[in-house]
C-alpha cells in the first residue's frame, strides 16, 4: 500500500514523463498539384467557351496582358462589369474545372519578363508553355476607295467561329478550335470610324471589306 506521499511521488514522475514527450504531428494530405497550362489543356478551355469569352482568352494569349479597357473594346462589351462578368463566372470557373485554377488574373503591377516592361492595373493569362495557336497569317490588303478589302487563309476554321472587330486602326481577329485557333491583328493604315464590316468565307479563304 503506497502512502500519500509515494503517490504525490508518483503523480508527479507521470506529469514530467507527459510533459517530455511530443504529442503526436498531425500531417495533413499533399496538395494534387494543378496541371500545366499547355496547348492541350488550353485548348480544352478555348473549345467549351462561347465566342466573345474565346475572344478574351485568344487576346490574352497572343498579347500576355490587356486593360479592362482594351476588353471591353475587343467585346464591344457595353460596360467593364460586363467584360467582368465574363472572366468571373465563365472563363475562370470552366478553367478551375479543367485544371484546377483560374486561367486568367488582375495584376495592379507586373513586368513582362521577356520586355523588361512594367504594366499596370491589367489582365494576364496564366504562365504556360504552349503552340497550336496560329498567328501571323499571309494576308492581302486592297484600298478600294471606299473600303478596304483583306483577304487571308483561315486553314481548317469553320465559319460559325470566326469573330471580327475593328478598334480604330486594327482589325482583330479569331477563328477556329483546336489543332486550327487563329488570333491575328492586323494594323489598317487608316483609323476607322465605322463599324460596318462584311465578310465572306469558302474554301478556307476569309474576305473582309471595311467601311472607311
Amino acid at each position: 500500500m503506497l502512502s500519500i506521499d509515494e503517490r504525490r511521488d508518483r503523480a508527479k514522475a507521470q506529469n514530467r514523463l507527459k510533459e517530455k514527450v511530443p504529442a503526436p504531428r498531425k500531417y495533413r494530405p499533399a496538395e494534387k498539384a494543378s496541371p500545366r497550362v499547355n496547348s492541350k489543356t488550353l485548348f480544352r478551355i478555348i473549345d467549351r467557351l462561347d465566342p466573345e469569352s474565346q475572344s478574351v482568352v485568344g487576346y490574352l494569349r497572343q498579347y500576355k496582358h490587356a486593360t479592362i479597357d482594351e476588353l471591353v473594346d475587343l467585346c464591344d462589351a457595353s460596360t467593364d462589369m460586363n467584360v467582368l462578368a465574363k472572366i468571373k463566372e465563365v472563363i475562370n470557373p470552366l478553367a478551375e474545372r479543367v485544371i484546377g485554377r483560374p486561367l486568367l488574373s488582375f495584376e495592379t503591377s507586373k513586368v513582362d519578363l521577356e520586355t523588361g516592361e512594367k504594366f499596370l492595373f491589367s489582365w494576364w493569362i496564366v504562365d504556360g508553355e504552349w503552340d497550336g495557336i496560329r498567328r501571323g497569317s499571309l494576308f492581302d490588303m486592297i484600298d478600294e476607295r471606299d473600303y478596304l478589302r483583306i483577304t487571308m487563309e483561315l486553314f481548317g476554321a469553320r465559319e460559325e467561329t470566326i469573330r471580327l472587330k475593328v478598334i480604330r486602326n486594327k482589325l482583330i481577329l479569331s477563328a477556329g478550335s483546336s489543332p486550327n485557333y487563329y488570333q491575328e491583328e492586323i494594323l489598317l493604315p487608316i483609323e476607322t470610324v465605322s463599324q460596318s464590316v462584311s465578310r465572306s468565307y469558302k474554301n478556307g479563304i476569309l474576305e473582309v471589306r471595311i467601311k472607311k
